[in-house]
């Protein structure tokens, strides 16, 4: 088996340990590149190969720490990236490798992910695209004075040796807000509190957060504050919801993700904000305890043998 992912990935590491304790054979590699080499040279030889993709696609090793060519050498990677996709697929089309949660790079487009969560009957914010100098206004119900922007893909994040850039979910400044760029526009939903899902498979994992506790998280709760951490706890969801979940990962064509959902305070509703599909656990192992890896290995050789 072929597992992508970081180098620096510890989860990956714990569910590698749980496959060979359970006699899988695991090869690691840190980009897609790297291991379409492996996977090329193995089906040469008539060994079908199980590729299992942790959203690692290209190697950080690679890139410069030079802000302006880390993003060209960023944008010709997604590219070749966008290539090796398409030889992936091939192998796959000729049964000779076995794929498991390639994420294809439209659905890292929040616009996308967002249509499919309605189109599954999901609550979602009321959502607009503003752009060429438009000045935010009411439209499809939204009220500028309780808004937010967000990024289109995945939080923009940029580090050299003297500087770290990241994007984050902002409110905005109805006053001062006029955007040259396409700019993605939510309503601002009150909270209850947000909720974190995991889906593995068949595992179904879910902590509930008290974000709106913290000024600094109280509009993304990425953005941790240390010093006044929030209150983290287990939480059942609504089985209905579940299934919805596992609908749309269906339709990403994953077997795994990690949901992001806002409880609203003023109508109970559960809004799903966004999934990433590298399907990150660290928090609930975290919360939960530590047999969340084993249970992923598990569950994991179960559809590899599937």
């Amino acid at each position: 088996m072929v597992f992508v992912t970081k180098n620096n990935d510890v989860s990956a590491d714990q569910i590698i340990f749980w496959l060979k304790k359970f006699n899988i054979e695991v090869v690691k590699f840190d980009c897609l590149l790297n291991a379409y080499v492996h996977v090329q040279e193995k089906t040469k030889s008539c060994n079908i190969e199980t590729v299992f993709f942790r959203g690692q696609k290209i190697s950080s090793l690679a890139i410069s720490k030079n802000i302006d060519l880390y993003k060209l050498q960023s944008q010709e990677y997604k590219c070749f990236s966008e290539y090796l996709e398409t030889k992936i697929f091939e192998l796959r089309k000729q049964k000779k490798l076995k794929v498991i949660n390639y994420v294809s790079s439209k659905y890292s487009n929040k616009l996308i992910n967002l249509e499919i969560a309605h189109a599954l009957n999901f609550s979602t914010p009321k959502s607009n695209i503003l752009y060429l100098n438009t000045s935010l206004k009411s439209e499809n119900g939204i009220n500028p004075s309780q808004s937010i922007t967000k990024p289109f893909e995945n939080g923009l994040v940029l580090a050299n040796e003297n500087e770290y850039y990241q994007s984050y979910t902002t409110k905005i400044d109805h006053s001062n807000f006029s955007p040259i760029f396409p700019s993605l526009i939510q309503e601002e939903i009150e909270k209850e509190f947000e909720v974190r899902m995991f889906i593995f498979g068949n595992l179904v994992y879910s902590l509930g957060i008290l974000s709106q506790e913290s000024e600094k998280t109280k509009v993304d709760v990425r953005n941790y504050d240390f010093d006044n951490p929030n209150y983290v706890f287990p939480i059942q969801i609504p089985n209905e919801l579940i299934s919805k979940c596992k609908k749309l990962l269906r339709r990403m064509g994953l077997m795994t993700g990690s949901f992001d959902f806002i409880k609203s305070k003023t109508d109970g509703q559960y809004y799903f904000l966004e999934v990433n599909p590298n399907g990150e656990f660290d928090l609930f192992n975290f919360y939960l305890g530590d047999h969340i890896y084993i249970n992923v290995a598990l569950e994991l050789i179960k559809h590899i043998k599937n």
